[in-house]
């Protein structure tokens, strides 16, 4: 998380393609770093891999809605 927020420090956006804990990380370390831009691409909320999508993935998923 730290080695993310210096990175993100000399950078305006951090793109995440994750859902899970990894993009939770990507959350905090942005917020840390003051990013101007956050942008999240959520491919296990796609229909044909709904059926890989667990409990940890709905979850996460969930609470990044809610800090976008």
């Amino acid at each position: 998380m730290q080695a993310l927020t210096q990175i993100l420090r000399e950078t305006d956006v951090l793109h995440i393609q994750a859902v899970g804990i990894s993009c939770l990380d990507g959350f905090v370390a942005a917020a840390l770093s003051r990013t101007k831009a956050l942008i999240v691409t959520h491919h296990s909320t796609m229909n044909w891999v709904a059926s890989r999508r667990d409990l940890l993935s709905d979850v996460t998923f969930w609470i990044e809605t809610r800090m976008a």
